[in-house]
């Protein structure tokens, strides 16, 4: 069985939703957060080499 997936996008065309999952991204476009089953996991960037860390609440 094939499984449908339904997604929202934004106006510059990223996922911000995808079925119970939401997403959310920052002015440069990058993901700083998601969140899912009641739980919140969120990113910050290293302000050099704009690696994340992730941070889960």
């Amino acid at each position: 069985m094939l499984q449908q997936y339904r997604y929202v996008y934004n106006e510059i065309g990223q996922i911000t939703q995808e079925e119970e999952k939401q997403y959310t991204c920052d002015k440069l476009r990058r993901l700083i957060s998601g969140a899912w089953g009641g739980r919140k996991i969120q990113y910050s960037y290293d302000r050099y080499r704009g690696q994340p860390d992730r941070n889960t609440g």
